[in-house]
């Protein structure tokens, strides 16, 4: 699997945050529902937020990893990494 490949079978997260976010703007004008534009909203926000974290997939383990050697070192050698 290509990387184009891995990012397209994520495509659709973003797409559907747009399409709430926007949503929540028409239902934020209507002014009857605001409570309901705010979750839509966050919704949106968190899909697409997901989206941009699937699409780098080595800052997942990687980063990871070498921030908990870095912690490890650190606890041998407090002023050392």
């Amino acid at each position: 699997m290509t990387y184009l490949q891995y990012i397209a079978s994520f495509q659709w997260l973003f797409l559907v945050g747009s399409i709430l976010v926007l949503t929540s703007y028409i239902f934020s004008e209507l002014r009857t529902t605001r409570k309901f534009a705010v979750f839509v909203l966050f919704t949106g926000a968190l899909l697409q937020n997901l989206f941009l974290i699937q699409a780098d997939p080595f800052l997942g383990y990687w980063d990871e990893e070498f921030h908990a050697l870095v912690a490890k070192n650190m606890l041998q050698k407090p002023f050392y990494p």
